[in-house]
């Protein structure tokens, strides 16, 4: 596991090179860099044995998102790891680390790991059950094959949601455009003929909220998804 900072000592936010990974940068199978603090040198020696390396993976084991779970990135090889997560490292040559990273995202294994939170005392996820968690594992090309359609799947969620709020963007505006010119009594019969698509059409108001309804359905539960792949 990470390793928390000693009795009386604090983080820094000036850069000094000792980057420190608090929980609520681990979201969304990586690290978030926002708000990112830092160690100061003496200190960081002092837990030096506590650092991750990229690639490793991450699972958080106290907090209000216990079971979140992802890699390590390039930028964090070497910092220091908060101790509400443990890291997963030095995988069998047969594991794929994205694959594994994908397979404690899924909904089936997340089920798994809230009942083990429930049935437990002290509401944490225990190293020991960590290491007791079901693993499937299918040949390592298989597992770059379903990390690949995976990840294709994740960027046409991200196009679909990108799609949606651009629609969203159009509706408002419209709809200010429309009431503007209601309350200057400007709808009059001429601008309703100049404006036919504005009306009725594939670029109505109608036909755009049809859209967005008909996008979100294709993308529902993408959130989740992400989450629990």
């Amino acid at each position: 596991g990470g390793k928390r900072l000693p009795k009386g000592e604090s983080l820094i936010a000036e850069n000094t090179g000792f980057p420190y990974i608090r929980a609520g940068q681990l979201k969304n199978g990586t690290v978030l860099p926002e708000g990112q603090l830092y160690l100061e040198e003496y200190i960081q020696k002092s837990i030096s044995r506590y650092t991750v390396s990229s690639g490793d993976l991450y699972i958080t084991i106290v907090g209000a998102c216990i079971g979140d779970a992802g890699i390590i990135p390039d930028v964090y090889n070497n910092a220091n790891l908060t101790e509400n997560a443990a890291k997963i490292c030095n995988l069998n040559e047969n594991i794929f680390n994205r694959f594994l990273s994908l397979w404690l995202r899924s909904s089936y294994l997340q089920d798994i790991i809230n009942s083990e939170i429930k049935s437990g005392a002290q509401g944490k996820l225990a190293l020991a059950r960590i290491k007791s968690l079901p693993l499937i594992l299918p040949p390592l090309q298989e597992q770059h094959e379903i990390v690949r359609r995976v990840e294709q799947l994740f960027a046409y969620a991200d196009t679909i949601e990108k799609q949606v709020n651009n629609a969203l963007t159009r509706v408002n505006s419209l709809t200010q455009s429309i009431l503007a010119k209601a309350f200057r009594g400007e709808l009059t019969a001429q601008w309703r003929a100049e404006n036919p698509e504005l009306i009725s059409g594939e670029n109505s108001a109608a036909a755009l909220l049809e859209k967005i309804k008909a996008e979100r359905a294709a993308s529902g539960g993408k959130k989740t998804s992400r989450k629990k792949a």
